[in-house]
């Protein structure tokens, strides 16, 4: 039997966030504010008004915009959430956070933004099914993002290996995507400031579960991996 995928990754990713907590609320914030302005830019260019997200910088699962606006504001959440889940795979690699892996995934920019396209076509068009083929096919690419910037996966290759890796456990993946996209952006209902707290949450439990899947012969908080997960940073 393989990984399992736990509902308890969500607790442990509440204790990373404590342990550095400053730390993640500040690069919350930074990408909370590096997203308003990109996603202002880049719909003014296209003569539309930014939507906004307000889901903890989880993926959104049923678009409720235009496809073109929908591609738009996934493009830019994918940029955030691939910088904070480079963040996270280093807290669980080393126990080390570093404000500075936010900005590191320039090196797969290309890619961070074809699965973003992807990503955004196959919950798009799910939802049109109904809105149910959607949100499963949110959870079922959950790993899209961390095959991109952890294991520098081509968008492709990752989009069909976070399905294959899930698809055994498309149920229980589907609700966990869904609990946890609940639990990150609670924080949005204490006036928005909330989610400095519970955004980090979403990227963190999503590199603790990504790591037991690819190394699941290696302890979740080793402090000194055998190399170093980021060469060149």
């Amino acid at each position: 039997m393989g990984p399992q995928l736990r509902f308890g990754v969500i607790g442990e990713a509440w204790r990373l966030y404590r342990r550095h907590w400053w730390t993640w609320s500040t690069a919350m914030l930074i990408v909370m504010v590096a997203e308003a302005i990109l996603g202002s830019l880049l719909f003014e260019a296209f003569g539309m008004r930014w939507p906004g997200h307000h889901g903890g910088f989880r993926l959104p699962i049923v678009p409720h915009l235009s496809a073109l606006a929908y591609v738009g504001t996934v493009a830019v959440i994918y940029i955030g959430i691939g910088g904070m889940i480079r963040m996270a795979s280093r807290q669980v690699l080393t126990g080390e956070v570093r404000i500075e892996d936010l900005f590191s995934v320039v090196d797969v920019g290309f890619q961070l933004l074809a699965g973003a396209v992807f990503y955004a076509a196959a919950t798009f068009l799910g939802a049109m099914l109904c809105v149910v083929p959607g949100v499963i096919a949110s959870g079922l690419l959950m790993f899209t993002l961390p095959l991109i910037v952890i294991a520098r996966r081509p968008a492709t290759e990752a989009v069909s290996e976070s399905w294959r890796a899930l698809a055994p456990q498309w149920l229980a993946a589907t609700v966990f995507h869904l609990v946890l996209g609940v639990v990150a952006g609670i924080g949005s209902a204490i006036c928005g400031i909330g989610l400095l707290v519970t955004g980090p949450l979403y990227s963190l439990s999503i590199a603790i579960l990504f790591h037991e899947f690819y190394e699941p012969t290696r302890p979740a908080f080793r402090k000194k991996p055998p190399i170093d997960p980021f060469p060149g940073f």
